[in-house]
């Protein structure tokens, strides 16, 4: 995964992941938050996010490495398809990820997932909707969340690089832009590639209307009403 923080890039993550564990593969994903979390903790403010701050870099740089490194093991174990679900800003950061696979002796066929959105309105949704709920917010009021994240995401800008052809020419890329009003896709071949890019092209990150229906009154014959709503029977007899 590429892209700034509240760009849904978890989200896409998990429904990745469910997605191909049903088409039969195994798969796994590795949340760089997560480590993060256990090694130094929740309450990590957006001052750990400055690209200034070098003691702070160093720690991250140990996380990235510890996720690679598990997502190497499980490759070696029999895995299919693992989920590097992290920010990876840099061209710097995606060539590590590059090296470390091959100098390790691994050589998956690497697909990028961008995820580009500057419309505020959905960020500031994203925030308040989903960050105040993060593990490492527990106890802080919306006011302090929404300060600290957009101080985190104004950090990570500072150093940010998109996906360009200059930099992947034999990586397939897909840049996902304003949660898939439009979906930019580059070298994408293959069965379960097509298969993730139609997938991803019905993913919305925003909250989405979900409607019920009842099923309708049926006079028809009782053996074919089993299957009729008890509610609407109880009514009609009612109205009888």
């Amino acid at each position: 995964m590429v892209g700034l923080p509240a760009r849904g890039k978890s989200y896409i993550a998990k429904r990745i992941a469910r997605y191909v564990q049903w088409m039969g593969y195994q798969s796994h994903i590795f949340n760089l938050g997560q480590y993060r979390r256990q090694l130094v903790g929740a309450d990590t403010p957006a001052e750990f996010f400055d690209p200034k701050n070098s003691q702070a870099l160093i720690v991250r740089d140990q996380l990235a490495l510890k996720a690679l490194y598990d997502v190497i093991n499980y490759f070696k174990q029999g895995g299919q398809i693992a989920i590097y679900d992290a920010t990876n800003t840099t061209v710097e950061r995606r060539d590590s990820v590059r090296e470390i696979l091959q100098r390790c002796g691994l050589s998956p066929e690497l697909m990028w997932i961008e995820s580009i959105c500057d419309d505020e309105d959905i960020i500031t949704k994203t925030i308040n909707n989903n960050k105040k709920y993060s593990p490492d917010y527990i106890d802080k009021t919306n006011e302090y969340v929404v300060k600290d994240f957009q101080k985190r995401i104004e950090n990570y800008r500072l150093q940010y690089q998109t996906l360009s052809e200059a930099e992947l020419q034999n990586d397939s890329y897909v840049k996902i832009i304003d949660i898939g009003k439009r979906i930019e896709i580059t070298r994408i071949t293959g069965y379960l590639p097509t298969r993730l890019i139609f997938f991803l092209m019905n993913v919305f990150v925003e909250k989405s209307p979900i409607f019920l229906a009842r099923t309708g009154l049926c006079e028809l014959h009782p053996l074919l009403r089993l299957a009729q709503n008890k509610w609407h029977t109880i009514k009609q007899q009612q109205q009888q």
